[in-house]
């Protein structure tokens, strides 16, 4: 956004006046100085004005046959500097931190290859496992925490899409702290297994069975139900950031491609299917740069009251 202009008549207020199509900066004086500046396909003109010369700039524009988009005043604009959807930003990066975190330390802690090879290698990487459990765990209350804070910014462009997000994503969080229920107890599995007998006793076929339920099988099923989940609420969360115009159309509207592929690449996991990771890579840039957009520049407050009327039905 442009900054204000500092001047204006006595008794006069900062306003910000927000159109539909372009203007260039020479039409600032036809408007009596108000500074004029393009942004993302829309006008938006700044200055300190009073009411009379609020309502001729809107005549201004009307004789113009600019369509109206928003008319915020001072403490109207103050609102899109609440402090929340920054929270929000930083929340978004938090997760994003916290999954590679512990995929990364769980990846170390398990190596590859045979079962029997990953009972071993867990067994001698315990402690870095139950970090990897605890940056985990850490990651399922960063997504309560950041589908909460959506909620609180997007629920009054559409509470019932944002409650239902919220759900989706508690349905994610649950799935992510089942994954970590099941490398603790891979972890005692694999300690176990150095007691007598252990992969080379009568019960070596029962641990490589737990095993593989343990190290292969919950996480990949979990994973893939979450990812449904989390696409689900993504969905809706980012339909609202779209239709509210809250960030740059072109960032969530990739946000909605992303978890539109994901949503569906995920559908066919869970029919039998392995894809692996390849309907999910858009998801992580996004989470990135809608993180730091959030963080850095907060919201848009000045949509249309018409499209908060749709959105709200």
């Amino acid at each position: 956004m442009s900054e204000e202009v500092e001047r204006g008549p006595a008794g006069a207020v900062s306003y910000r006046i927000r159109v539909r199509g372009e203007l260039d900066t020479g039409w600032s004086e036809w408007f009596a100085g108000l500074r004029v500046a393009a942004d993302g396909g829309d006008t938006v003109l700044t200055g300190r004005m009073d009411q009379a010369t609020v309502h001729a700039a809107l005549r201004r524009i009307r004789d113009l046959g600019l369509p109206l988009i928003s008319v915020c005043s001072t403490g109207e604009h103050m609102n899109a500097e609440d402090r929340t959807p920054r929270y929000l930003g930083a929340a978004f990066l938090v997760v994003v931190l916290t999954s590679l975190a512990s995929g990364a330390a769980t990846a170390a802690a398990t190596g590859s290859g045979d079962i029997a090879d990953v009972l071993v290698t867990v067994a001698d990487h315990t402690t870095l496992l139950h970090a990897a459990v605890l940056a985990g765990l850490l990651n399922a209350v960063g997504i309560l925490v950041l589908a909460a804070l959506l909620q609180a910014v997007l629920g009054r462009h559409g509470p019932v899409a944002a409650v239902t997000g919220v759900l989706c994503w508690t349905g994610e969080s649950f799935f992510y702290a089942l994954q970590q229920i099941a490398s603790l107890a891979l972890a005692r599995t694999a300690s176990d297994v150095h007691g007598p007998g252990g992969l080379n006793g009568p019960d070596a076929a029962s641990y490589r069975s737990l095993g593989e339920l343990l190290a292969v099988d919950v996480p990949r099923s979990a994973g893939t139900i979450l990812m449904f989940f989390y696409c689900a609420g993504g969905l809706l969360f980012y339909r609202l950031f779209f239709t509210s115009r809250s960030v740059p159309r072109w960032l969530s509207g990739y946000g909605l491609v992303a978890v539109t592929v994901g949503i569906v690449g995920a559908g066919v996991e869970l029919l039998g299917h392995r894809l692996g990771l390849l309907p999910y890579i858009a998801i992580l840039p996004f989470e990135v740069v809608i993180g730091v957009y959030l963080l850095t520049r907060g919201v848009r407050e000045d949509m249309d009251e018409p499209s908060r009327q749709r959105n709200r039905s």
